[in-house]
């Protein structure tokens, strides 16, 4: 075992094979990751569209990567690797949010405070109307539509989310389009 002022080297020995594990000391992390958290940031307010989901994306990158920091010394490109952390933790962040709310409870949907009582009962019949519409649409049709109109995430995005191939996204976004359309237009 090495040690110096910033970190202590050790060799781990798993079996055959060994390690060399670098442990960082707080200075030396803060150093390294803390410079990059605006561009952590950012790309985590561009995957969220929200900003304390962003923060709360760049709060957890910055844990896991205090969890995995002997193994940062390895990493040729810190904030590369930062950022993609954060943007990782910002998509499950929104996968999160995706399942746990209502697909229609988004700020955009909110009617004008400032129209008038009617306005607001019409707007208000129109979302219950959406709302119960998109349960008859299957669980990766509503997942698609949540991910594109609510979360505004592009195809590439919402592949990356679901685990699904674009043009599968491409498709379901389409027939749940199409679907919901029809629905609506019944029962106007």
């Amino acid at each position: 075992m090495l040690k110096n002022n910033k970190s202590t080297i050790r060799l781990s020995h798993i079996g055959s094979v060994t390690r060399l594990i670098v442990v960082m000391d707080s200075t030396t992390f803060k150093q390294l990751i803390l410079p990059h958290s605006d561009a952590m940031y950012r790309m985590a307010y561009y995957v969220t569209a929200d900003r304390d989901d962003a923060l709360d994306a760049v709060q957890e990158s910055v844990a896991s990567l205090w969890e995995h920091r002997g193994e940062l010394s390895a990493v040729q490109d810190v904030r590369s690797y930062a950022v993609t952390t954060a943007k990782r933790h910002a998509i499950n962040i929104l996968r999160r949010r995706t399942f746990a709310t209502d697909p229609m409870d988004y700020a955009t949907m909110v009617p004008d405070p400032d129209s008038d009582t009617a306005s607001r009962v019409e707007h208000s019949d129109m979302l219950s109307k959406v709302r119960s519409l998109m349960k008859s649409l299957s669980s990766n049709e509503q997942q698609v539509i949540r991910l594109r109109s609510q979360a505004e995430c592009s195809i590439s995005e919402i592949a990356s989310i679901t685990g699904l191939k674009e043009d599968n996204v491409r498709q379901l976004i389409s027939r749940a389009r199409r679907k919901l359309k029809e629905l609506y237009n019944n029962i106007i």
